[in-house]
């Protein structure tokens, strides 16, 4: 591996040397060595962050490149010591990499070993009896963190030049190496390979205070020595540490308190005359221990109080009153429902903070630095949920309201702010305090630019994220430009604008830059949610789907980025039609975002409606009209019954409702939907403009002619004022009304319609956009009821041509473009023509489609027509039977039923079986004869039908078929 200028030189086996005054490792600078050892060396260093000076802990660079142990230690001890915070514990400040080398930063000690200590003069008992409690008491406090030192040793006692012991290395914690330590302090079992408690750690504490009292480590029968080196050295205290030495753990004392409770009652014995004062000692140590620890708890409290101004009495009620002069007859369930989330994530953000002070202020679990770190982040979400709640405080509008419920489900997660691993490995901020403020100023405004995306202002907060990106560049730190370019793009993609792309990749960069996986994970979703959804271009989303994939492992899998990668990745797969693939993707997302924000969270229930599309793509029509029940159902106990967004869900259940056959109930579901949007939207609103035009088309298909044209002129009106004449919804609407004059028999004014549509969608989209062969496929359509075979077979061509261009040949819109030029290619006998399509069309069903969709009867008609024409009469009829009854489950309109019946009729004829003939025929004039789809085919019918009428015969003759020569 290349070695950046940057990266000290570590020691070799040739010349072990320190790095330069003045390197860089990390963020610090290297004052000067401190000391060398086996694995390593110990450096002074200068944090310029924090304004102090710190100890590196670094492994000899092949010990570190070569040695999987030394990678495993030196984080193991990072952990292992970040988890204590006590003063006879060295503290950790941070652990890092620089390059291919790796730190342990902690606090410098400024002092000598135990083992230097004890050498650099004789030492009174007394003296060595208060060390050695003190670093005992660094090892309880490790056993009550779940610790375990297993390396206990004068060299790993540090004494401080204000006399106070610090506990150190504990890289062997939680070490599953068989007979890991030092000999001589080992106890017997972790010497034997056996595992170890904090027995083990009593041993070789009693091994040290042996050592440092007699001079000598303790023989294998430990009596009190004849001579020690230390002054005074009384022997029962040899009798408290021999109970420790025991061989066998079960014979040690009970715990580390218990043998420095020992030692600390037999000094007090010893003391002359002073039982009772002792006494007194002693409850006054028990109460100075619980009123420290109780000081400690306190320091921690008052969480809640950080919430004034953001979600205290005064400023909910400001909300509420707020809510409740909304003009939205919603209002109320709106912020009964937005309320009680905001109490929630207050309620939690409040129990963070106190668990994150208590970590580190009362259980010495974890460091300052981390704390700190934990600290900013959960300052930033409170930063968001104040700018909120401020701008709900100052006014709501209907916009506001609607999305209330959604905003305060969609604040930043508190989860993020436990993520120890992701919040240490981020580049720390700048040293220069002056580039901090810059930093902190943009940061503001970068929340405040995520509350405006929550309340739904999102025009303001592109502009603020805009300017917010300016200023980050300027300042240049990668952190922040991959912030600042992350909410530009965010707001573009919630604004479906293609333009998301370039912040987004930028947000990506700049984050790998400063080593913020969960970042680059968050802006590669949104990569996926906009290539998918807002460019349609599935191959595209799919290759970032594969590269959000590592970012979110990278990030730790974490459930919430999980369910939205796989929601993203299910959005991909429906719009590559991989409809097996994409339901087990959308399944696993629910799973994830039910447990990771709930099952009532947006995204969570949008993954009801994208299972929803993925039955109805597949002709489930059941199956998608009950997910989308199921979504109905969810939605109603938590916006309210006359939410907007009720009215979504009720539209997405009317149309699967209608294609499951049952137009009555799809039609009631309409309405529904009409009626909250008209009540809360206003009669005029485009969003009530998209209702009128999905009823007027179900109404079109119910042959309620007179009902659906008031509807679709109303929902044209709204349009074109609203957006302007040559809008493409204008025209979408235009290609809706032309269908309802072509079924009113005005045949012209529909075909100056979809002219009109044709031009409008080719002026927004241009020639060769998808979007172009809706009123070409119309159009053919027009053609081939009017019997324009010809005609109808150029614009369906053109149709297809485009949708394989644009959305791929296996797209449910080119299936149906195939399937519409097979059938006139069958109709005009060009079944060689014919046949190719619709063999792909069927593999295509076969493939992905269920067999009771209705383009299944389109393919088996197109293939009748050539049976028929090849004289193959039987298994023609077959196929139109199967192809009726498919019609008729699907609730396909009358006059296409009719339309099969009659060829139905027409093969059945041919096989001599008349009265079926017959009987179908006479369904067919039914069907052909109520629909102006059907004028020109029921003629033919009901010639047909006359030819067949019963005639008077004479005696002794029979009847026989009209179309039946006599011989």
């Amino acid at each position: 591996m290349e070695r950046s200028d940057l990266t000290p030189t570590l020691p070799s086996e040739e010349g072990e040397h320190a790095p330069e005054r003045g390197a860089e490792i990390g963020r610090f600078l290297v004052l000067g060595g401190l000391g060398m050892g086996g694995m390593g060396m110990v450096l002074a260093a200068y944090d310029p962050h924090l304004d102090r000076k710190v100890a590196l802990k670094m492994l000899r660079g092949e010990v570190w490149r070569s040695a999987t142990t030394g990678r495993e230690m030196l984080i193991r001890e990072a952990q292992a010591m970040a988890r204590l915070t006590h003063p006879n514990v060295v503290a950790v400040h941070d652990v890092g990499f620089s390059g291919a080398d790796a730190y342990v930063a902690m606090e410098l000690v400024e002092g000598s070993t135990l083992r230097e200590w004890l050498a650099a003069e004789e030492r009174r008992f007394g003296e060595i009896l208060d060390v050695l409690a003190g670093a005992g008491a660094g090892l309880a406090a490790a056993h009550a963190a779940g610790i375990v030192h297993q390396d206990f040793k004068p060299d790993n006692v540090l004494v401080g030049r204000d006399g106070r012991p610090r506990v150190s290395d504990f890289g062997l914690a939680g070490s599953t190496v068989r007979g890991a330590g030092t000999k001589g302090y080992m106890a017997p079992e972790q010497e034997a390979g056996c595992p170890v408690d904090a027995r083990a750690d009593q041993y070789a504490f009693c091994v040290t205070f042996w050592e440092a009292l007699a001079g000598e480590l303790p023989p294998p029968e430990p009596a009190p020595p004849r001579t020690t080196r230390a002054k005074r050295a009384p022997r029962w205290v040899y009798r408290v540490l021999a109970r420790g030495l025991a061989r066998d753990p079960e014979r040690r004392w009970p715990s580390m308190d218990a043998l420095l409770a020992a030692l600390r009652r037999r000094k007090r014995l010893g003391a002359s005359g002073a039982i009772a004062a002792g006494a007194v000692v002693a409850v006054g140590l028990v109460a100075f221990a619980v009123g420290r620890e109780r000081a400690r708890a306190a320091t921690c409290d008052g969480a809640e109080a950080r919430l004034a101004g953001v979600w205290d009495a005064t400023r909910r009620e400001a909300v509420r009153q707020a809510f409740a002069a909304a003009p939205v007859p919603y209002r109320d369930a709106a912020w009964q429902a937005a309320s009680a989330r905001i109490d929630g994530y207050a309620g939690r953000w409040a129990a963070m903070v106190r668990e994150t002070c208590r970590a580190t202020r009362v259980e010495g679990r974890q460091s300052d630095t981390l704390m700190d770190l934990r600290m900013a982040c959960l300052e930033r979400r409170r930063a968001v949920l104040g700018d909120l709640t401020a701008l709900w405080a100052r006014g709501t509008s209907a916009e506001t309201v609607e999305r209330a419920v959604d905003a305060a489900g969609g604040l930043p997660p508190l989860a993020e702010c436990a993520d120890a691993r992701a919040l240490t490995e981020r580049a720390p901020l700048p040293a220069d305090p002056a580039a901090r403020a810059k930093i902190a100023t943009v940061r503001a405004r970068l929340d405040g630019v995520e509350a405006m995306g929550l309340a739904g202002r999102r025009q303001e907060a592109r502009k603020e994220a805009a300017a917010a990106r300016v200023d980050a560049e300027a300042i240049g730190w990668a952190q922040l430009r991959a912030e600042a370019a992350y909410a530009d793009g965010e707001i573009l993609v919630r604004l479906s604008d293609s333009n998301a792309e370039v912040p987004l990749l930028d947000a990506v960069r700049f984050a790998g830059e400063s080593r913020d996986d969960r970042l680059a994970a968050r802006a590669l979703i949104e990569l996926v949610n906009s290539v998918a959804a807002n460019q349609q271009k599935a191959e595209r989303a799919a290759l970032a789907a594969e590269i959000a994939e590592g970012a979110v492992r990278r990030a730790g899998g974490d459930p919430w980025l999980r369910g939205s990668l796989l929601r993203a990745r299910g959005e991909v797969l429906l719009t590559a039609t991989r409809y097996a693939d994409a339901r087990a993707a959308i399944l696993a997302a629910h799973t994830y975002l039910a447990a990771v924000p709930g099952a009532n969270d947006r995204e969570t229930l949008q993954t009801l409606s994208q299972l929803a599309r993925v039955a109805q793509e597949e002709g489930d029509a059941a199956g998608s009209r009950r997910l989308y029940q199921q979504q109905v159902d969810a939605m109603i106990p938590i916006l309210g019954p006359e939410h907007p967004r009720v009215a979504t869900a009720l539209s997405n259940l009317a149309l699967s409702t209608y294609q499951a056959g049952d137009l009555e109930a799809a039609a009631g579901f309409y309405r529904r939907a009409l009626a909250i949007k008209e009540k809360v939207l206003g009669p005029d609103a485009k969003s009530t403009a998209f209702t009128l035009n999905d009823l007027g088309m179900l109404e079109t298909v119910r042959g309620n002619l007179a009902e659906a044209s008031a509807l679709l002129e109303r929902a044209l009106a709204i349009r074109e004022r609203g957006l302007g004449p040559t809008h493409a919804l204008v025209a979408m609407t235009l290609d809706n009304l032309a269908a309802l004059r072509r079924k009113q028999g005005r045949a012209g004014e529909a075909m100056a319609l979809l002219e009109r549509a044709l031009a409008i969608t080719v002026q927004v989209y241009g020639e060769k956009h998808a979007s172009v062969a809706f009123p070409l496929a119309s159009l053919g359509l027009l053609a081939h009821v009017q019997g324009d075979a010809a005609g109808a077979l150029a614009y369906n061509r053109r149709a297809l041509e485009l949708r394989e261009q644009t959305l791929g040949r296996d797209h449910p819109l080119t299936l149906e473009s195939a399937l519409a030029v097979a059938g006139t290619l069958a109709e005009l006998h060009r079944c060689d023509e014919a046949r190719p399509l619709i063999e792909r069309a069927v593999a295509r069903l076969d493939r992905g489609l269920g067999p009771e969709d209705a383009r299944r009867a389109e393919a088996l008609i197109a293939e009748a027509e050539c049976e028929l024409a090849g004289g193959r009469a039987a298994p023609a009829a077959e196929r139109l039977e199967r192809a009726v009854t498919l019609l008729e489950t699907a609730g396909a309109e009358p006059a296409i039923r009719g339309s099969a019946r009659w060829l139905l009729a027409r093969a059945l004829s041919t096989l001599g079986r008349r009265d079926e003939a017959v009987a179908a025929a006479l369904k067919a004039e039914q069907e052909l004869g109520g629909d102006a789809d059907g004028a020109r085919e029921v003629v033919a019918v009901r010639e047909w039908l006359a030819r067949r009428r019963p005639v008077r015969t004479p005696p002794g003759q029979f009847d026989r078929p009209a179309d039946r020569p006599a011989k």
